[in-house]
């Protein structure tokens, strides 16, 4: 099994880099710094979308348990 702490370490140095253009929405952020591929979904894509998708995703994954 993989190492739950990674995730909370990964996601504090997203949130370091992030921090340094907060005017970026998060998919230009991931492919302006090479860690998605460029697809015009992503660097479009608002933040309240993404966070809209997120939570569906956590109460669909919440209600399998």
């Amino acid at each position: 099994m993989r190492d739950e702490k990674r995730i909370k370490r990964i996601l504090e140095l997203i949130e370091r880099i992030w921090k340094t253009n907060p005017d970026l929405r998060f998919g230009q952020f991931l492919i302006n710094y090479g860690i998605a591929k460029d697809d015009l979904m992503t660097w479009k894509m608002e933040d309240d979308e993404l966070e809209e998708g997120l939570k569906k995703l956590i109460k669909n994954e919440l209600s399998k348990i």
